[in-house]
């Protein structure tokens, strides 16, 4: 997937008068296709001398996982942390070259409508926020962690273009819920992200995928269950688990299905109920029987 505008990643601090970023994500393939390739991260020592350790090494052998790009984590990890200001987390984005060029071409694109160009790391994150910054790398870590070289045998856009009607629906409900519109975008764009990971684990299942989505969301559950012996839901909470994601977004991955349910500290997340609806929204548009999953909606 593509994002030529920073869809679904607007300021962290719109609210004090910032525009609200409108665009929309086009898809193309796995992930945000930024053109500049993410090259490996460096760690170390920052310029205004910050300590920036290595995150630890979350293999994937364990579990079948993809690992994440270190320099993408590198940044969800200093967005999480409270006392982190911009300069500080500027200061890992500079640590990773290509990922402080794509950061860059954000917030020098036509949308921002600057005179003049932005030119440093600080001033990118500043202008983003943190929030927007945290749902981007996110983006990119998935874009660079599953490639479609990596899934052989599925179809990357539809599953993709599925996603993104998910994450638009996501960002209309969330005013009604409470939640941040671009947090939400983003927890809807990723929901059903344990589907990679399971064809990623088991690629000789790739060819069981297509009829998978084209059913509605409690079919295609029960559905996965008999194919990969597991669901998304709980492939997506060990992904974010391993790449120790924000709590907010671990539950929407893991458990919006159970959102329905009986209440959970992790179902009651808005995060996770809004992801549960926006998916019953998206289906009408793809599932192959619409009468069926609008009566179940």
């Amino acid at each position: 997937m593509s994002i030529d505008t920073p869809a679904g990643l607007e300021p962290a601090d719109r609210a004090q008068g910032k525009p609200a970023v409108r665009g929309r994500p086009r898809v193309t393939g796995a992930g945000v296709d930024d053109r500049a390739q993410t090259g490996a991260s460096v760690a170390g020592t920052t310029g205004g001398g910050v300590a920036c350790p290595a995150p630890p090494d979350r293999g994937a052998a364990p579990l079948g996982l993809p690992a994440p790009p270190q320099a993408a984590l590198r940044v969800l990890q200093a967005c999480a942390d409270p006392d982190a200001d911009a300069g500080r987390i500027a200061a890992v984005v500079e640590l990773d070259p290509a990922l402080t060029a794509q950061v860059l071409r954000v917030v020098n694109s036509a949308f921002f409508g600057f005179l003049r160009k932005v030119g440093s790391a600080r001033q990118a994150v500043t202008i983003l926020g943190q929030r927007a910054l945290r749902n981007y790398a996110l983006c990119l870590a998935v874009r660079d962690a599953l490639r479609p070289s990596a899934l052989q045998g599925l179809d990357t856009t539809r599953f993709w273009d599925q996603s993104l009607r998910r994450a638009c629906a996501g960002r209309v409900l969330a005013p009604a819920a409470g939640a941040d519109p671009d947090t939400a975008f983003t927890a809807c764009l990723l929901q059903d992200v344990g589907l990679l990971a399971m064809v990623h684990a088991r690629p000789d299942r790739a060819g069981s995928v297509d009829a998978l989505l084209a059913l509605d969301p409690e079919d295609r559950v029960a559905r996965e269950q008999e194919v990969f012996s597991r669901t998304h839901e709980v492939a997506g909470l060990e992904l974010a688990r391993a790449w120790d994601l924000p709590d907010e977004l671990a539950a929407a991955i893991g458990h919006h299905h159970a959102a329905a349910g009986t209440a959970s500290r992790e179902t009651a997340q808005p995060l996770a109920r809004i992801a549960h609806c926006a998916d019953w929204m998206a289906a009408v548009f793809h599932a192959e029987d619409t009468r069926h999953t609008i009566a179940r909606a």
